[in-house]
């Protein structure tokens, strides 16, 4: 949670308007949720090996 919250202020901070605050937000629930082209079979491998 403190991660995320330390996001939010982050976008405050250096995207100026909140219609690209919230099109980040939803890129990110797409990466989280592999959704899209996050949830391609390439994209999920990439992922699986960074975190190791």
């Amino acid at each position: 949670k403190r991660i995320k919250a330390g996001l939010m202020e982050c976008l405050e901070i250096f995207v100026p308007t909140i219609e690209e605050r919230f099109d980040i937000l939803v890129q990110l629930d797409s990466y989280e949720n592999k959704v899209g082209e996050f949830g391609t079979s390439l994209v999920i491998r990439t992922r699986k090996e960074k975190h190791h």
